[in-house]
């Protein structure tokens, strides 16, 4: 029974160790924040210029069943254009916005804006 257990625990000590390792090295944590309204406009004010947490607002802003607000969507996705206008995420998510407010010319003009970011990308096209 002893010459089982102690290479077993070793086995499954070494796993956790490397596993906690790799997820660290990697970013993924097993009990990740939940991205709330309160912990992004908390990434906003310790960093002004990182456009993602703009981002990750627009699309609660978007997404949240409770309370969809497409105004304060667009104005985030804005926000995380003027910080980083290469991203062509950004102005895909703002342009599915304004169709969906109605607006269809400034929704025209962000696709374009889109395609010429990345003009070989899918997701544009």
């Amino acid at each position: 029974m002893k010459r089982i257990f102690f290479p077993v625990l070793a086995v499954v000590v070494s796993w956790a160790a490397g596993y906690s390792i790799l997820g660290l090295w990697r970013g993924i944590a097993l009990s990740p924040i939940p991205p709330s309204k309160e912990n992004l406009l908390e990434a906003i004010r310790l960093t002004p210029p990182n456009p993602e947490p703009y981002y990750r607002l627009g699309l609660f802003y978007q997404w949240d069943i409770r309370n969809i607000d497409l105004e304060e969507s667009a104005r985030y996705f804005r926000k995380a254009i003027e910080r980083n206008p290469l991203e062509q995420e950004y102005w895909l998510q703002l342009a599915k916005v304004l169709q969906r407010m109605g607006e269809r010319t400034f929704s025209q003009r962000a696709l374009e804006n889109a395609i010429r970011v990345f003009p070989s990308g899918y997701r544009g096209r």
